[in-house]
């Protein structure tokens, strides 16, 4: 139900405050500043004890459960101080010391000076660095080891070329500024996406191939009429760890428009293996079918192809979806801990139930 194909944008406690009048000005118009401000209150930035680089050679080892070692999650510096209120929600207090993703951790850092990006869109040079800029334009990236960071995306970032790849850190892009659009936020293959804040579009992250995407908070996808949302989409070699996502594009009139699920992977496209998906937040949703889609979707041009599909230490919140069980089906749908490599580890609801391991 709700296969993905190719709600508005929860207000982040961040304030944007635009200089204007005065001296001051005078002095800064040129540069057209952006001032971010970040409301950090007690949390500070979340976990990134593990920040593995997208390698663009596409060499990245298969993540079976018999070869890669489970991920430490170091506590963040913010746990001392406490993080904001409550567990197992966006910026609260995770099960492994630290504070999960949420609009206090992610986006531009507090205290940052957003200068209008007047670069081009599409960039061709290898090792450019975007970083302090406020971009407003679709940023294309054709070339290898693109850095972007501490900057705030009108637009989207995709890379569709295999020699090319990128960064994102510390970051906020919103792939639907001006209303509903049917696009991804970013994407499509050999990057790494690092406390950054993905919204708007139908889909917030793709990874096609040889992905990695930590410490981010993905939220708040935009579609009509029979437009199907996710929050991330996985193909091969996808890393996903410590993230705070979800689908929350409100079902549409048209009874085919709605999530399909916070993580889906259907092998329409690509085969859906070596994929490792670890201590990640899995909000509840009651406008998708499942939290998550694990890859064995039948019917599939690459279905056959599934293995090393590994979900390891990750909350599900239970929602008041039917049943309490974090989206309308279920947490997840279309996996199989038979197929070769898969495995199903210490995967819970957020009140400590675990979710068994079987066919679902």
């Amino acid at each position: 139900m709700f296969p993905d194909s190719s709600q508005p944008h929860r207000g982040r406690r961040r304030t944007r405050l635009v200089v204007t009048g005065g001296v001051l000005a005078a002095v800064i118009a040129a540069a057209s500043v952006y001032v971010v401000i970040r409301l950090t209150g007690p949390a500070g930035d979340t976990a990134s004890a593990v920040s593995p680089t997208a390698a663009p050679s596409g060499t990245a080892a298969s993540p079976t459960a018999s070869n890669t070692p489970v991920p430490s999650v170091s506590p963040s510096p913010s746990a001392a101080l406490g993080c904001s209120s409550g567990t197992n929600v966006a910026d609260g207090r995770d099960p492994f010391g630290g504070c999960w993703p949420g609009p206090n951790t992610t986006g531009v850092p507090a205290g940052v000076n957003l200068v209008k990006y007047d670069g081009p869109c599409t960039i061709s040079r290898d090792g450019t660095v975007i970083s302090a800029k406020l971009v407003k334009c679709d940023l294309q990236i054709r070339a290898a080891n693109v850095v972007i960071e501490k900057s705030h995306i009108d637009g989207t970032v995709y890379a569709e070329i295999s020699n090319a790849s990128f960064t994102v850190t510390d970051s906020t892009v919103n792939a639907s500024p001006e209303g509903i659009r049917q696009t991804t936020g970013v994407g499509q293959s050999n990057f790494t996406l690092r406390r950054t804040e993905v919204i708007g579009g139908n889909r917030g992250v793709y990874c096609h191939l040889n992905c990695t995407i930590v410490d981010s908070w993905i939220h708040g996808q935009k579609i009509k009429d029979d437009w199907h949302a996710s929050a991330v989409r996985m193909g091969e070699r996808t890393t996903i760890t410590h993230n705070t996502m979800v689908c929350d594009a409100p079902v549409q009139p048209d009874p085919e428009g709605s999530c399909s699920a916070t993580l889906t992977g259907y092998g329409d496209f690509t085969p859906i293996r070596n994929n490792a998906i670890r201590h990640n937040l899995f909000l509840a949703t009651a406008y998708a079918a499942y939290c998550a889609y694990g890859g064995s979707t039948k019917g599939k041009p690459h279905s056959g192809q599934t293995s090393n599909i590994v979900f390891d230490n990750n909350v599900f919140q239970k929602g008041k979806a039917k049943g309490s069980a974090c989206a309308l089906y279920g947490p997840i749908g279309d996996y199989d801990p038979a197929v070769s490599g898969n495995a199903w580890t210490n995967n819970r609801f957020d009140d400590g139930t675990v979710i068994p391991s079987k066919r679902y």
